[in-house]
């Protein structure tokens, strides 16, 4: 084999990309980027209302949002964690359900002003 063309194919050899450690990558990031979606599941006596507060904590960040509906409510937002204050404004039971990355918190409170709290980090 003429030296040329030994070097022209070892330079080709280097620069054929490497799939699978880019994959190894980008599914990483994939589920980096699943494990920090927060889904909250507010449930219980149909209609039920309640009134309260959402922090959503991103890094050195946080937002809060007013909260105010009634049950069944289905939220999901990007964060590393959440803090919530939900109070029962109507007759009925509430069951609040937050889920982010595999792990799964709940609390449920039935009564008018009662107060739920719940923070997940």
């Amino acid at each position: 084999m003429k030296p040329t063309l030994w070097l022209v194919l070892a330079t080709l050899a280097v620069m054929v990309p490497d799939l699978s450690s880019g994959m190894a990558r980008q599914t990483q990031v994939i589920q980096q980027d699943i494990k920090q979606m927060i889904q909250i599941n507010i449930s219980g006596t149909h209609g039920t209302r309640y009134s309260g507060s959402l922090t959503i904590h991103n890094n050195s960040e946080s937002d809060t949002y007013p909260l105010d509906g009634s049950v069944p409510t289905q939220l999901e937002y990007p964060g590393e964690g959440v803090t919530l204050e939900i109070t029962v404004q109507s007759e009925g039971s509430l069951a609040l359900e937050v889920r982010q990355g595999g792990n799964l918190s709940t609390s449920r409170a039935e009564g008018v002003g009662s107060v739920m709290q719940l923070s997940v980090r």
